[in-house]
């Protein structure tokens, strides 16, 4: 789940997506990037140790998270669930600093301040948190991409443009697909349909793989939108 954006020239993109499915299998791929982590082995007894500690510590920091989440997708969600949840957050991100947990709990610290409309704050912990994230970690780009978002809200649009193109462009990144939407949908939203054509032009029909296992889930909102253009 991303953070709407409020401000020009994506003001609006929120209200007309979140009705989609996709948005919110976006979420999912956010906690399914977790899976990885289990997985993950260090050679020291201690640093395993602390690493079990850290999976459930991160476990029951995630279980408010998923509550708090529910909650607000229900019109329950109050003020003081979200700053216990984000400070749960924050203690798991101390105490197992170093461990996968205590670096994923940061990510998820972040969210909830963006949650929260303390924009600035979650771009800044984001922007650390990637710093001792290893690029080849699931969902790396994920978060990347939302920091772009996050950026946009904060009325930040240059930087956020610039760290988009960089995304789409970057061919070691397999979310590149979203980076290039979104961007492409900075241009719908101002009426540039010229750039639109150009950036989406790898999600037209006839550019996506026959396989339809194989088609960006990117391309296939990208081309409601691409039909729309006369």
């Amino acid at each position: 789940m991303m953070q709407e954006l409020k401000r020009e020239p994506i003001d609006g993109w929120w209200g007309e997506l979140k009705q989609n499915k996709l948005m919110f299998a976006l979420f999912g791929l956010l906690l399914f990037s977790l899976v990885g982590v289990g997985g993950w082995k260090l050679r020291s007894w201690y640093l395993e140790r602390k690493e079990s500690a850290g999976q459930e510590a991160f476990s029951q920091a995630l279980h408010e998270y998923h509550t708090a989440v529910y909650n607000a997708m229900s019109g329950k969600t109050e003020a003081k669930q979200w700053d216990d949840t984000q400070l749960i957050f924050q203690d798991v991100s101390q105490k197992y600093a170093g461990t996968a947990y205590g670096k994923f709990a940061r990510v998820f610290q972040a969210d909830v301040l963006a949650r929260e409309g303390k924009i600035d704050q979650a771009v800044n912990l984001l922007e650390e948190a990637l710093k001792d994230i290893d690029s080849k970690t699931p969902g790396y780009y994920l978060f990347a991409t939302k920091i772009a978002l996050l950026q946009f809200d904060a009325g930040n649009t240059e930087d956020a443009l610039e760290r988009l193109t960089k995304l789409s462009q970057d061919t070691t990144n397999p979310d590149k697909d979203m980076a290039t939407f979104f961007l492409g949908y900075h241009y719908w939203a101002k009426e540039d349909y010229a750039r639109v054509l150009e950036l989406w032009d790898g999600f037209k029909e006839s550019n996506q793989s026959q396989d339809a296992n194989k088609v960006s889930q990117w391309a296939l909102l990208a081309q409601v939108k691409l039909a729309q253009i006369s």
